[in-house]
């Protein structure tokens, strides 16, 4: 058994104000929305042993931003270009690619990757907002094992379901 977490990066800025969109930062409200999944996760167990992250700036200081809120500066964070605009199949291929004795790994990244992916491993279909974080249970001993249709949505949470609410 695996279990994936799949994180759209939070809210950013806009593009306009970047001559590169990799180079996009998180705005103020993004930063607080990764903290508070980031305690959210922390208050009910379930932190990612392993992150494995876009090399977006974006997608980078969410991870930053979620282990802090979880208080947790212990987790590998390992980032990749190969999750920047990269499509359905291709992060896939990331998560068959995974190697170690990590059973639950969080990857940061992208739409309309993100939501896609979630479909194709568990059939249902989320709204796949700035921040969102969807946990995936997969039937399998190995990442190399990941299929369609091999895992099952347990929970979906935008960042407005944690904030304020008393459950982060």
């Amino acid at each position: 058994m695996r279990v994936l977490f799949l994180q759209r990066h939070a809210q950013a800025e806009s593009g306009a104000a970047y001559a590169n969109d990799h180079e996009r930062e998180l705005t103020d409200g993004g930063r607080r929305d990764a903290v508070a999944i980031g305690r959210h996760l922390a208050r009910i167990g379930q932190i990612p042993a392993h992150i494995v992250s876009s090399s977006a700036v974006r997608t980078r200081e969410t991870s930053e931003y979620v282990m802090r809120g979880a208080d947790r500066s212990d987790i590998p964070v390992e980032s990749t270009d190969r999750l920047y605009q990269a499509a359905p199949e291709e992060v896939m291929d990331e998560i068959r690619a995974m190697n170690g004795g990590h059973g639950n790994v969080l990857l940061v990244g992208h739409q309309p990757a993100w939501g896609a992916v979630i479909q194709r491993l568990t059939g249902a279909q989320v709204d796949m907002r700035t921040g969102a974080i969807a946990c995936i249970q997969l039937s399998v001993r190995s990442w190399s094992q990941v299929q369609s249709r091999s895992g099952r949505l347990v929970w979906f949470l935008p960042p407005m379901a944690v904030k304020g609410n008393g459950l982060s």
